[in-house]
């Protein structure tokens, strides 16, 4: 959605971009628009300098965002909506107080010269760009035209109060966030010696000999690793492992499908608006009122851009025919062509085979794989070899999957040769010869010769969905299944006697997320409910609906971690990596030091399979990979920090144990001017500064989303 889209979190730097309300609402009347309500409840969903925030707060925010979106004729859920209007509320509140501490303003001249009454190099770009004040000719922003309209505004309350909004949220809040962006990277600063560091990072080099014994040498059931030594290292290091909020869930999920009734009635359904489409007087009118899909197109459109299933080889597509109805992907479609004309651009559709040469591949192999193509295109014809099955044999791409099928395209799309094979066909069918280009030898099969016409057509889309009488059937079932749990136990015995049900697991699903396995359309009930008042061990009252796909889900809480909690279960991966990689360090450095004082490679012998002697040169500071040791910023901080012809200890790393032995060292040389590091080192800081003050604020103003908690 353009509008939600450009409600951005951190990359905005400390401003989330203002909503862009378009410009037609500024002739659209506020009673067109209904208030959003929570059935009476003023629901908390989140929290901004210790102020709880609900859905009363918001209420002029989720106007603005609902007559975007009705002006753009464009849907969002309530949910969504609301999630929009928290974060520009927290931004609005947010970034005004800070612009008041720095004394951030925007002067009526700066306004004028947004609206174009100054030099038209500042005019802002959303009045330059609407199409209401450009000149119908030249389709450039007309100064008179603009004039126009604010005076039309005098007699028209509403839209001028719309538009006074529009400039106050969009012209000066947008103003103020560039004054306020432009302050932030003028906070920014690199020193000489910060320049002269990251010049000598890139260009010292040092070589060295390392023995690198990875901890993957010891398998990892040999190796045991118990919840209290896991419960004492996160006590120890609890200052890094803090959890995000979380749920871990397991689930079932019913689906509701179609049953052959439902079926039957939807084919007699079909069969009744095909033959109403068929005497429909205004095509589209027709079919926009009975259509159930996203098809909304009514204009003139090429081959390529009408449905699967419209073409027939044995059908011609004439003026007034009505086609279907036909499966395209989830839903069965009845198009009626409503209109032809001819265009000056040609499409036509083909399959391709392609025995593909090697780029610079001698003469002999490119004759010998042209014979190969020759032979095949004769077995083809003959009927001895089917194109579609040898297509997906021999083809590297995706129409291995599609027979070679490359769907319609225009005379400039493909290579020369084999636009010229295939617009030059008169027949459809095999072309007669093979076709050499710069990728191979093709063989082409020509399944729609070329074509100029454009068709407008009236489309009936309707999804296959099942009868509320197949739905309240499913929804029984998921009922009685949830019906007499009480426990973990419970549930998995009920999911042990139902053979037909696979139990999913999700863990560590975030507050935000939008799905989770087996549930892709909108997952947010089931995470609403986790998050709200779902305690560990406990089932809904009532299955959870997933109305997007057709779904009932009956979830079991199986863990749950608060934000910054040291929550052993939330990291018992990585805690019992880390514990297990521990004890491995100690039986390595255990074996490296009964080898005794011996070269890295004998070493490297008496420890056996896993250990690797080798050498790597010319490594940087900049680039802290050793070798087929890989990254690794401790073992390169340790050759930067020995001197030549000297050897490290035996030491540890993020993958396994290390020995470094130091034999070249080149500092980098001295120069007079460190400008160029400088200033690529203050251009990276600039580009973070916004980003950075904004977790900053952030955090200042505690601002804490909770809008997870609505369904």
């Amino acid at each position: 959605m353009a509008l939600l889209g450009k409600i951005r979190e951190k990359s905005a730097g400390v401003v989330v971009t203002v909503i862009a309300i378009g410009l037609i609402l500024f002739v659209i009347g506020s009673d067109f628009f209904t208030q959003f309500t929570r059935g009476g409840e003023a629901k908390v969903i989140g929290k901004f300098n210790g102020k709880e925030i609900t859905t009363e707060d918001l209420k002029t925010e989720i106007a603005d965002i609902q007559r975007d979106i009705a002006s753009r004729n464009q849907n969002a859920t309530e949910s969504q909506i609301i999630a929009y209007a928290f974060q520009v509320y927290v931004n609005k509140h947010m970034t005004q107080a800070e612009y008041e501490k720095v004394g951030i303003t925007v002067s009526e001249e700066e306004i004028k010269a947004m609206l174009g009454e100054k030099d038209s190099m500042f005019i802002h770009p959303s009045i330059s760009g609407e199409p209401t004040f450009q000149d119908s000719t030249t389709k450039k922003f007309s100064k008179s035209r603009l004039k126009e309209y604010i005076k039309s505004l005098k007699t028209n309350p509403v839209a001028k109060s719309n538009w006074d909004n529009f400039i106050k949220q969009n012209l000066v809040q947008g103003r103020m966030q560039q004054k306020y962006n432009a302050l932030l990277t003028q906070t920014t600063y690199v020193t000489k010696a910060e320049a002269k560091r990251d010049y000598e990072n890139q260009n010292s080099k040092v070589s060295a000999k390392f023995l690198h014994i990875p901890f993957s040498s010891i398998v990892d059931s040999t190796v045991k690793v118990t919840d209290a030594e896991l419960t004492a290292y996160l006590k120890e290091n609890k200052k890094r492992f803090k959890a995000e909020e979380s749920r871990s869930l397991e689930y079932v999920i019913f689906s509701v499908a179609p049953s052959k009734e439902d079926s039957t009635e939807f084919a007699e359904e079909l069969r009744k608006l095909s033959k109403e489409l068929a005497l429909a007087k205004n095509d589209s009118v027709f079919a926009l009122s009975k259509s159930r899909g996203t098809e909304r197109n009514f204009s003139y459109r090429s081959p390529k851009d009408i449905p699967d299933g419209v073409y027939s080889e044995d059908r011609p597509l004439l003026k007034g025919a009505v086609v279907g109805p036909f499966l395209n992907k989830n839903s069965y479609m009845i198009v009626k062509v409503s209109d032809i004309k001819e265009d000056s651009t040609y499409f036509a559709r083909a399959k391709n085979l392609l025995i593909q040469v090697p780029r610079g591949a001698a003469p002999a192999v490119k004759d010998s794989l042209r014979k190969v193509a020759n032979n095949l295109l004769e077995q083809i014809k003959k009927g001895e070899a089917n194109f579609e099955k040898k297509a997906g044999e021999i083809n590297t791409d995706a129409t291995k999957n599609t027979g070679g099928d490359l769907g319609w395209f225009d005379e400039k799309t493909m290579v020369p040769q084999f636009g010229k094979a295939v617009f030059g066909a008169t027949d459809k069918g095999i072309v007669g010869s093979v076709v050499e280009t710069d990728y191979g030898f093709h063989i082409i099969k020509v399944t729609e010769t070329k074509t100029n016409k454009k068709y407008k057509l009236a489309v009936v889309e309707r999804p296959i969905i099942a009868t509320q009488e197949t739905t309240d059937d499913v929804s029984f079932k998921a009922q009685e299944f949830l019906l007499g749990i009480k426990s973990y136990d419970d549930f998995n015995k009920k999911v042990k006697n139902n053979p037909a049900l696979i139990k999913k697991i999700a863990k560590k699903v975030s507050p935000n997320a939008q799905s989770v396995e087996g549930i892709t359309a909108n997952a947010k009930p089931l995470v609403s409910w986790a998050f709200n008042d779902a305690k560990v061990g406990e089932v809904p009252q009532q299955p959870i609906r997933i109305a997007e796909q057709g779904l009932f889900v009956i979830p079991i809480l199986t863990a749950k971690s608060e934000k910054d909690e040291a929550d052993l279960e939330y990291f018992r991966e990585v805690l019992t990596n880390e514990v297990r990689n521990m004890k491995k360090r100690d039986m390595i450095l255990a074996k490296v030091k009964a080898a005794g004082n011996v070269n890295l490679d004998e070493i490297a012998k008496k420890y056996g399979a896993g250990a690797v002697a080798s050498e790597a040169k010319d490594i940087t500071l900049q680039n802290p990979v050793l070798g087929n040791a890989g990254f690794t910023p401790t073992g390169v901080g340790k050759a930067f920090g020995t001197k030549k012809g000297k050897k490290t200890g035996a030491f540890s790393d993020e993958n396994g144990v290390m020995i470094v032995e130091v034999t070249e060292q080149t500092p980098a040389a001295q120069i007079a001017d460190y400008t160029q590091y400088k200033n690529t080192l203050l251009t990276s800081q600039k580009q973070n500064a916004t980003s950075f003050s904004y977790q900053a604020l952030q955090e200042l103003y505690r601002v804490q989303d909770m809008t997870y908690r609505l369904n």
